[in-house]
């Protein structure tokens, strides 16, 4: 949390601080770590947590969810203003989560011994239970914490579900497993699959079951292999897609390109709309996608180059686009619209203005979608124009 001294300096704080509250803070190199609340913000809540006050996951707790949502819409507004120079747009607000707690259908924890957690950088921080997990994963997680033994060898765990929430996958990374986690797994009436992976460049083992779960949004399947991505809560990227193709629907669109396409969350629900889509990514889906690493520019394939895109799509990761990919867009590949999906308000910015510079492309419209809850991350949908 970006903290502000007297003397108006600013200073990134860790610890059970929110916006609006005063606290004592130990300096930690360029950094500092809350000691004490002196004085808490209006209208701060108990955070439900027990873990809240240690775990640097959902810091937002303690703040009623209304507040959460009118600081993540702030926090688009201004970013896109100081970072991009953003500020002419239309601005639709952002589009609250139905569920303040239970959205996410994967958790990713550590693993030490017999403990469960989340590291804050240096430490595990144990846990027991974590509130944003769907029921059936918390479940799963409460089920296979007993088993750990102090002599295992996994140190991370993944859990997640599908859709309907009535299969569950549990991935581990490390080895040897608990000699009593495969007997778990087989006999528990939601766990369809079980893979080890011995440390992360390695190929996963199968050990039980099936390696995939499927995955419905926006009336579109999708078959989700291992650790492949997906969006955590299914709900709220239910709503960005809808937006997201009513905004490209208000035109005709005869090519749509889909960069950072993954499974094709977007570019299958786009492939009604358009005479021919592309999805491009380094591990893409099943459908009409394209293999290519896009963290260096557009690949150099015909399929990409042959056709005139008058809309492109991009949901890159928090990083952001490379700035040689955004030039190629801008100056090449010359759509008429763009529609760009971001994780983060910080890159999406620098990204927009690059678009936007010379006046080449402008922002028509932006509207943000809580798709974490409790943390300080949101989601931000942005449509382009060329001018």
């Amino acid at each position: 949390m970006l903290g502000q001294c007297p003397s108006g300096e600013k200073i990134w704080l860790t610890g059970p601080a929110v916006p609006g509250d005063q606290v004592a803070f130990l300096r930690k190199g360029k950094g500092g770590a809350v000691l004490r609340i002196l004085r808490e913000t209006t209208g701060r809540i108990p955070a439900p947590c027990p873990h809240f006050e240690q775990c640097p996951g959902c810091n937002l707790q303690p703040l009623p969810y209304e507040r959460q949502c009118e600081l993540k819409a702030s926090k688009i507004v201004e970013t896109l203003r100081r970072i991009g120079g953003i500020k002419e747009y239309d601005w639709r607000g952002l589009a609250p989560s139905e569920e303040a707690y239970g959205t996410r259908n994967k958790l990713d924890v550590q693993v030490q011994g017999r403990q469960i957690g989340y590291t804050n950088g240096w430490e595990l921080i144990p846990i027991e239970d974590c509130l944003l997990g769907n029921d059936a994963i918390r479940e799963v997680l409460a089920g296979i914490k007993p088993l750990l033994t102090a002599d295992h060898g996994i140190h991370r765990m993944m859990i997640r579900s599908d859709t309907r929430r009535d299969k569950i996958l549990v991935l581990v990374r490390g080895t040897p497993a608990p000699p009593d986690l495969a007997e778990f797994c087989t006999r528990h009436p939601r766990i369809t699959g079980l893979a080890q992976q011995a440390e992360k460049s390695a190929p996963w083992q199968q050990l039980y079951g099936d390696p995939r779960l499927e995955m419905h949004l926006a009336e579109c399947r999708h078959e989700i292999h291992l650790d492949q991505f997906f969006q955590v809560h299914e709900r709220q990227a239910e709503k960005l897609i809808r937006v997201a193709m009513d905004w490209l629907a208000e035109k005709p669109v005869q090519n749509v390109l889909d960069l950072f396409c993954g499974v094709g969350a977007f570019t299958l629900p786009a492939a009604r709309l358009a005479e021919q889509v592309l999805g491009v990514d380094t591990f893409p889906g099943q459908g009409p996608f394209l293999r290519g690493d896009l963290s260096k520019g557009l690949p150099d394939d015909i399929r990409l180059h042959r056709v005139r895109w008058d809309a492109v799509m991009m949901d890159p990761p928090r990083a952001g686009m490379d700035k040689k990919l955004c030039k190629q867009l801008r100056d090449k590949v010359k759509p008429e619209r763009m529609l760009y999906i971001s994780c983060d308000p910080a890159t999406l910015a620098r990204d927009l203005a690059r678009f936007c510079s010379g006046a080449v492309y402008r922002v028509d419209r932006v509207q943000g979608f809580d798709l974490f809850p409790q943390t300080t991350h949101v989601e931000t949908l942005a449509l382009l124009s060329r001018n």
